[in-house]
């Protein structure tokens, strides 16, 4: 069974109305680390108002855009955690924090996902190298990672919109770039073509001379 199929079968579950078995089996499977979607059916939404199922809507909305230091902030939001769910939720977080890096210190993982030694920060970010979440360099020397590649998480309604407005004014600025290249192309072609113009004219200039020149050598 792929990944699709698996995510699928969560989603039939969904439409059986069988959310709470859907989220958890989610959760659960070492497979799946994006959650988006499934906030997206109203049956999921509709837990967020019932005090039996609260706890586990706030947990998928954790899992989807939250971090672990989220989760320590309060527990009693969420679900009890399993070893397996705090792995996943670091795994996720570590992919929040090195989005904000170039070159990560290994004490910033550890100060924000809790963990008791540099040896375990070096094994999360191995798991989440090995599960293609990640791709870098670890340096034990200077205890930091310096990354190449991070996947991206889901991204809240406000986020999104940060981005697309970053995405045009990016887009603005390469646009005025272009345009200002194309005036300076414009204005070398003009000046190139007044040293033509002029090339021109003094050659023509000399060529009259010479003709005159030649015209008085012969009537002496």
């Amino acid at each position: 069974m792929d990944k699709l199929e698996g995510i699928q079968k969560y989603y039939d579950l969904i439409e059986q109305g069988s959310c709470y078995d859907a989220i958890l089996g989610a959760l659960s499977n070492p497979n799946i680390y994006f959650y988006g979607e499934f906030l997206t059916f109203p049956s999921i939404q509709n837990m967020k108002s019932s005090p039996n199922s609260i706890q586990l809507y706030n947990t998928l909305v954790l899992f989807t855009y939250g971090t672990y230091s989220e989760y320590i902030s309060d527990t009693s939001r969420y679900i009890t955690f399993t070893d397996e769910l705090h792995l996943k939720l670091r795994k996720l977080s570590l992919l929040s924090i090195a989005a904000k890096y170039a070159e990560l210190k290994y004490s910033v993982v550890q100060n924000e996902l809790y963990l008791e030694s540099i040896r375990s920060v070096e094994d999360l970010m191995i798991e989440c190298i090995y599960d293609g979440m990640l791709k870098g360099r670890l340096n034990q020397k200077l205890m930091l990672f310096k990354i190449e590649f991070v996947a991206g998480r889901d991204l809240k309604s406000r986020e999104l919109m940060t981005l697309k407005d970053e995405v045009n004014a990016w887009k603005n600025e390469v646009q005025f770039v272009l345009d200002s290249i194309d005036k300076q192309c414009v204005l070398l072609m003009e000046q190139e073509q007044v040293l033509i113009d002029d090339l021109k004219a003094e050659k023509s200039k000399q060529t009259t001379m010479k003709q005159q020149l030649l015209r008085n050598a012969q009537r002496k």
